[in-house]
């Protein structure tokens, strides 16, 4: 159950596109919500900001004295009486003040519109909303611009919204199961809502084909792994129902879809209803910023992305707390972090300052140069001198039992382009004289 939602708004809009689902949240939830307004006058003024003056201060306190005036009044409105409702300004960066007071506040889902004051079809990387999708540790419910959002039951009604939940076999998309149950179960009040899971099972590729001696081996294979997944699916959708939290006010279906462009698939399937197996259209998609470990992974920090920018339904992004090994015995935990490549190579920095990096072949293909027993920081420094940019780009460092690696999505989802030693010998770091020069220790 959802106690604290938080509505970050920029004063169109656009953004008070929020507003109506919040409050149905909060009504259906019994919750409180909180309406955030960042202003970021010093910002937008630019390198004069670094010389404050009086003139800057009294547009900064002008234009906070506007925005807690705005959100006073939203406050107010018909549409959010007797929600008991807070609001919070403040000044800077809007994506790391929505964050910062999602934990403050002890939020537990966030409501916002795909895009704000801007007018552009969606923030593009490195917005306001993809930064807090990346980053947020608690749920958020992101919604599109003109497009159709969850219809409210009427008195007498009965309207489930259904959300289409994507899994892939693991604990980790699990865990959008609880969060899209509270959604739908809000939303659809006073009808119960629904949750329809998904598991997409990749057809065999033209080269697995011809492993197998002939068609019959090779359709065996095939309903085998469509076989294997269904009954991972029913016997979630029996734990489900037994479980208090999940089960109540909720139906729960299932099917197993085939599909290469698993992103391509969700939306697909989400919005038209029709698959193989799912003849239903879906009012939203839940889902989880990643998934499986290993190389059959989804790599879900990019789908999600990409399903963020494909669909025109509202999104329900969980991101899952890192799980510790399955034995108790086993020392190391599951290190996950999903962002731009520069501050993936600096965390790797940080938590194993002993360890080495491998460049591996998926990447040198387009780099030339040493391959073994790079430290992080010369890494960075390579990339700067030879493509800053690829710095910039989003990436996934996975550490467990058994992969320690940084993806690119760009260049592969099944293979890391860096690998990290932290198991075994450590090689020893080399010097790097041909990009390095005057940087050598």
């Amino acid at each position: 159950m959802f106690n604290r939602v938080l509505v970050p708004l920029d004063g169109s809009e656009l953004s008070e596109q929020a507003l109506p689902i919040a409050a149905r949240i909060a009504r259906a939830s019994h919750s409180s919500l909180l309406l955030l307004r960042v202003v970021s006058t010093l910002s937008e003024v630019g390198i004069a900001a670094r010389e404050p003056s009086v003139l800057l201060q009294e547009i900064l306190e002008a234009d906070l004295a506007v925005a807690s005036a705005y959100l006073a009044r939203i406050a107010g409105t018909k549409e959010l009486a007797g929600i008991q409702t807070g609001i919070a300004v403040f000044s800077g960066q809007p994506a790391s003040y929505i964050l910062d007071v999602a934990e403050e506040q002890h939020c537990d889902l966030i409501v916002m519109n795909s895009h704000g004051a801007t007018g552009i079809a969606r923030w593009a990387m490195g917005s306001v909303t993809r930064k807090v999708v990346r980053h947020s540790s608690i749920p958020i419910l992101v919604l599109r611009a003109k497009s159709a959002q969850p219809q409210e039951s009427a008195p007498g009604s009965v309207h489930p919204v259904r959300a289409l939940v994507a899994l892939d076999g693991s604990t980790f998309a699990e865990a959008a199961l609880l969060p899209a149950a509270h959604l739908v179960r809000a939303l659809s009040a006073p009808a119960p809502g629904a949750l329809h899971l998904i598991r997409l099972v990749k057809p065999l590729t033209f080269e697995e084909e011809l492993f197998y001696q002939d068609y019959a081996d090779a359709l065996h294979a095939r309903q085998e792994a469509v076989r294997e997944a269904g009954n991972y699916m029913q016997a979630l959708t029996e734990r489900i129902s037994s479980e208090e939290g999940l089960a109540r006010g909720v139906n729960v279906s299932w099917s197993v879809e085939e599909g290469n462009d698993v992103a391509q698939a969700l939306i697909t399937i989400a919005e038209s209803g029709k698959g193989i197996a799912t003849r239903e259209a879906s009012d939203l998609i839940a889902l989880t910023t990643h998934g499986r470990s290993g190389l059959e992974r989804w790599l879900m920090g990019s789908v999600t992305e990409r399903v963020l920018d494909g669909t025109k339904l509202p999104l329900l992004v969980v991101r899952p707390q890192p799980l510790a090994a399955a034995s108790p015995q086993k020392k190391e935990k599951t290190v996950y972090l999903h962002d731009i490549l520069r501050v993936c190579l600096l965390a790797v920095a940080n938590r194993y300052p002993e360890h080495s990096i491998d460049v591996e072949a998926v990447l040198l293909n387009r780099f030339s140069g040493e391959r073994k027993g790079w430290r992080a920081e010369e890494l960075i420094r390579w990339l700067e001198a030879l493509d800053p940019a690829l710095l910039e780009q989003g990436a996934t460092l996975l550490i467990d039992e058994n992969t320690c690696g940084i993806y690119l999505p760009e260049y592969s989802q099944e293979e890391p382009a860096f690998h990290l030693h932290c198991r075994g010998r450590i090689p020893v770091p080399r010097e790097h004289d041909t990009v390095l020069q005057g940087e050598r220790r």
